[in-house]
């Protein structure tokens, strides 16, 4: 074989291309330098190129194509660039073309390259594909790369151009999975091209771009003539039109984070987010979560949440909450006083609303409410209030408990890709610790006793551990715990109270504070921050101490879904369920009818069943 008068460099830019790695570096083996530029692989690939010493190996992050293949450019030794993809090949024939071109002074400044289009190792013959073609050889003196395009990059020519006439094998996709990922990925690439363009997508580029798109690809493009394989190829590309405008749309956002953190379209101080959640401590602690992810990606914004008044003690202090509108249990005594609430949220208008409740009260708060972008779960007779319905998994992460995870989803529309992943918290002042601190050491009978939290009732009977069951778990504590046991109920509910404490034997009543009552809710939550632990049912107080680091032990209601509130991220809590010792008890119920059989479920939840890892909690926490 001669030797080209033109020297040549090879040149590629890879992420985790190990399964082609090798082929591609033999394949261009002519070459008189071979340089990757590699983007951080975590498949191997670059440990692989480090093998080869002929290869030159450059690690650069990745901004988009045509950032990276202009860096490339600049790294080449010589003006001749063959500048290939690690999926491509070329053939003998070509490879022979290539040489015989640079064997004297070629009469072009860049060639294209035709593809041959292989999907799933076979060969796509039209599709669109019959006419696909590429610069992959030309003079780097000649050449470069326009910054208007970020993908499917478009190589700007001085001079002449020709083309070779071998094809060079194009291996794109492996399956219809790896085709589909990089179509959505090909198509939210070219919406950031589109950025600067002065329109905003509507029906016309979801619906007819797509259709078209298929049609050019299956039928002017004869589609139809690749069988099945043209079917799939034509709608994947369809699908990445469509994935580009949608993205197109997020960006479009004035509030979009991509577009605020530039200041290019709107200033972020104008910005006011209304997070809607009226329910109980639990529901409203967790919504909390929302404000804190809205304040870490919108520092300057506004955030107002609309609470329940008898909730207002866990909001307190927040500093990621601007405003609390309060819902006054007057609204729901009277319609009239309700609807005059309504059409007072219409004084402010508000960048997007995020309904994380999702009853009537909180639907009917989101239509009145002044905003264009309205985001809450998807019901199929609600999704027509919200410009963003989400549809929310009922089965629970293993990890994060799905109340949290539900409410971080809100914020998808809002914030994609979110990484600020939090959990709800609890802020008291200097005085209200100090206080706690005051109240605790009274309670003491010795300096190293522990304080123990003991929520001994739940919110009502079919969230409330059975009494006998109770007492036994209250021995327990007594038995292996040198602690005062504080009673955390209110005073309407002390007859059940003595209840249990009546079954307890006498040693563990000597231990039980039982007319412990804190005189307003930031006073419970000022002693329990100085509680050594909380054991009992699961509700608001257990809510309540996670919020506050404090470690807990707590007994599911039959009819509560564990994984909603419970997870593994919550390293020192720990929750019981009958589900995890006797699931063949539930069989096909739903809830309601769990809840009918909520006596019968609860007197089979013994406390044996969970003994070991009481004591082992206690171990942990009474040392």
């Amino acid at each position: 074989m001669d030797i080209p008068k033109n020297k040549i460099s090879a040149l590629f830019i890879t992420y985790n291309e190990i399964l082609n790695i090798d082929e591609v570096i033999q394949n261009v083996s002519f070459a008189d330098e071979i340089i990757i530029i590699d983007s951080f692989s975590t498949d191997g690939t670059a440990e692989r190129i480090k093998s080869y010493p002929e290869v030159k190996l450059i690690q650069r992050h990745f901004k988009d194509y045509t950032d990276q293949k202009s860096f490339a450019l600049t790294q080449a030794s010589h003006d001749w660039i063959l500048f290939m993809d690690a999926d491509e090949r070329l053939t003998d024939e070509l490879r022979d073309e290539v040489i015989d071109t640079l064997k004297s002074d070629p009469p072009h400044n860049a060639y294209y390259f035709y593809r041959t289009f292989m999907f799933q190792q076979k060969v796509l013959r039209y599709s669109g594909w019959q006419s696909d073609k590429n610069f992959r050889l030309f003079r780097k003196s000649k050449v470069r790369f326009t910054l208007k395009r970020i993908v499917h990059e478009t190589l700007v020519v001085e001079g002449t151009t020709g083309i070779m006439k071998n094809k060079l094998i194009h291996f794109s996709y492996k399956d219809y999975h790896d085709y589909k990922g990089k179509m959505i990925k090909y198509g939210k690439m070219k919406a950031l091209e589109e950025l600067e363009k002065n329109y905003i997508p509507n029906l016309y580029h979801f619906r007819f771009k797509p259709a078209y798109k298929f049609l050019n690809h299956y039928i002017f493009r004869f589609g139809f003539l690749d069988g099945k394989k043209g079917v799939i190829i034509s709608y994947l590309n369809a699908l990445s039109v469509h994935a580009r405008y949608q993205e197109l749309k997020r960006l479009k956002d004035p509030f979009n984070p991509i577009i605020s953190k530039a200041d290019t379209v709107i200033n972020k101080s104008e910005i006011k987010f209304l997070v809607v959640q009226q329910k109980m401590i639990g529901d409203v602690l967790a919504s909390t979560i929302i404000c804190e992810c809205l304040k870490y990606h919108f520092p300057s914004a506004e955030i107002h949440m609309v609470a329940n008044e008898n909730t207002l003690p866990v909001l307190k202090e927040n500093p990621f909450i601007d405003k609390i509108v309060i819902f006054k249990k007057e609204y729901r005594d009277s319609k009239l006083a309700f609807y005059r609430f309504l059409k007072s949220l219409k004084k402010t208008e508000y960048s997007a609303v995020i309904d994380a409740y999702g009853k009537l009260e909180s639907n009917l708060i989101t239509l009145f409410a002044k905003s264009d972008k309205k985001i809450g779960m998807h019901k199929w007779y609600t999704s027509w209030i919200y410009s963003d319905p989400i549809y929310q998994p009922v089965i629970p992460h293993n990890k994060i408990p799905l109340a949290i995870s539900n409410r971080l989803m809100l914020l998808d529309r809002l914030i994609p890709n979110n990484e600020h992943i939090t959990y709800p918290k609890l802020y008291l002042n200097l005085l209200e610790l100090e206080k706690g601190k005051s109240t605790i050491q009274d309670l003491k009978d010795t300096e190293n006793q522990k304080i123990i939290m003991i929520s001994i009732l739940g919110s009502g009977p079919e969230k409330t551990y059975p009494a006998r069951y109770m007492a036994q778990v209250l021995d327990l504590i007594s038995t292996n715990c040198d602690a005062k046991l504080l009673f955390n109920y209110i005073p309407q509910q002390k007859k059940q109270a003595l209840e249990i404490y009546n079954l307890c034997s006498l040693k563990t009543q000597n231990s039980i504070e039982i007319d412990f009552y804190a005189h307003s809710l930031r006073d419970f939550m000022g002693v329990l921050s100085q509680c050594n632990m909380i054991i009992g049912n699961e509700g608001g107080a257990i809510n309540m101490a996670k919020a506050l680091n404090i470690p807990s032990f707590c007994f599911f209601s039959p009819f509560i879904l564990k994984g909603a509130w419970h997870g593994k991220v919550y390293k020192n809590h720990y929750g019981v369920h009958l589900r995890d010792y006797l699931p063949e008890l539930f069989g096909n119920m739903d809830k309601n009818e769990i809840k009918k059989n909520i006596a019968d479920l609860y007197e089979a939840f013994e406390s044996d069943f969970f003994k070991e890892e009481l004591i082992n909690f206690l171990n942990k926490n009474c040392s």
